[in-house]
C-alpha cells in the first residue's frame, strides 16, 4: 500500500482506453482504472451496451467516455483512436481484453449480423 490513501497507484491525468469493456473483464478493468483516477474510454461494438456501463461508472464518480468501434476492422480503429485523441485526449493506457471471439468474424460479418 501506498500512503496516498491505500490506492496501489495514482492515474489522475491519465487516459485510458479500454477495449470490450460493455461488460465482464474489459469493464472490470476500466472500474479499477477510473478508481485509480484515469479518464477512461469505454469501446466495444454495442454502443447501448457501452452506454450503460458508462452510466453506471459515472454514478460511482468516475471520469468515462464512450468509443464504439469494432478492433476487428483496421479503418475503424483507426478513425476510433484519432477521434479520441481528437476528442477526449491522447490516449495513455491500452488495454484490449477479448469481448467476444473474432477469430471467425469478418467486419463486414459483424454488421451484417448484428453481433457486438
Amino acid at each position: 500500500m501506498s500512503s496516498t490513501g491505500g490506492a496501489p497507484f495514482d492515474l489522475a491525468g491519465k487516459t485510458a482506453l479500454v477495449t470490450g469493456s460493455g461488460s465482464g473483464l474489459g469493464l472490470a478493468i476500466a472500474r479499477g482504472l477510473g478508481t485509480a483516477g484515469a479518464r477512461v474510454v469505454l469501446n466495444g461494438r454495442n454502443p447501448a451496451k457501452l452506454a450503460a456501463a458508462a452510466e453506471a461508472l459515472r454514478r460511482d464518480g468516475l471520469a468515462i467516455e464512450v468509443a464504439p468501434f469494432d478492433v476487428a476492422d483496421p479503418e475503424a480503429v483507426r478513425a476510433g483512436i484519432a477521434a479520441i485523441a481528437a476528442g477526449v485526449a491522447p490516449i495513455d493506457i491500452l488495454v484490449n481484453t477479448p469481448a467476444s471471439s473474432t477469430a471467425h468474424r469478418s467486419p463486414s460479418s459483424a454488421t451484417k449480423t448484428g453481433a457486438g
